[in-house]
């Protein structure tokens, strides 16, 4: 019996021992709870939604860049457009300033062909009015040759 009351006793002691070992973690977490895990929850959870914070507001940045980034591109295409408008209105009229000088320059090329006619048209009228007078001399000067007399 003695020797059944001495493996009570050890198994006795080893439950106290589980006991008291139970009851020293109890008193560290009741402890360390407070003092510990809850400022380490609290830090962990202000971490957290910062970085949800951040994580949020880089996302409205990128947002905001991809708006900026498309009013940019709609801005070029439009500065493109009037930059081709523009370019074809001086176009338009570097050709109306080259057709108003070839305008020009063809009235003054009638104007002086114009001239050019009815001077060619008075030295006409002048040499045939010359050739007249010498073809009537010349007439006369042969009629008075044949008949061997002066024509009048």
């Amino acid at each position: 019996m003695i020797g059944s009351r001495k493996v009570r006793y050890e198994l006795l002691s080893i439950n106290l021992a589980v006991w008291v070992q139970i009851g020293v973690f109890i008193v560290v977490v009741l402890a360390c709870g407070p003092l510990l895990i809850k400022p380490t929850m609290r830090l962990l959870e202000e971490r957290s939604s910062k970085t949800e914070g951040a994580k949020a507001s880089a996302r409205d940045l990128e947002l905001e860049s991809d708006a900026r980034m498309v009013e940019i591109e709609q801005d070029v295409e439009k500065a493109k457009k009037e930059g081709q408008a523009e370019r074809e209105e001086i176009r338009m009229k570097k050709v109306l300033e080259a057709e108003e000088m070839v305008s020009q320059a063809r009235d003054e090329a009638r104007k002086e062909i114009e001239a050019m006619r009815e001077s060619i048209e008075k030295e006409i009228d002048s040499a045939a009015d010359a050739l007249r007078t010498e073809v009537e001399a010349l007439a006369k000067d042969i009629a008075g040759r044949l008949l061997g007399r002066e024509v009048a």
